[in-house]
């Protein structure tokens, strides 16, 4: 499972102002990472997707958006 890179950065427009620290501070992780994630390749760990999950669910948006399923 993969984080999908455009949405999260649509996210972060819509809801932080394009702002790193302010999205990882709605989410709960360190915004390092999360530039990290956006723009180095770095994967998103089971910490990460699970804060991603729970903002999804505590803000009514699909957390399936967010997710890059791989070719099989």
């Amino acid at each position: 499972m993969n984080i999908n890179i455009d949405r999260l950065w649509k996210l972060m427009e819509e809801v932080a102002d394009g702002k790193y620290r302010v999205l990882a501070r709605m989410l709960g992780v360190q915004h390092s990472h999360l530039h990290k994630v956006l723009n180095a390749g770095s994967k998103a760990g089971p910490v990460m997707l699970g804060k991603l999950h729970t903002y999804c669910e505590e803000n009514g948006l699909s957390f399936e958006e967010f997710i890059v399923k791989k070719a099989e």
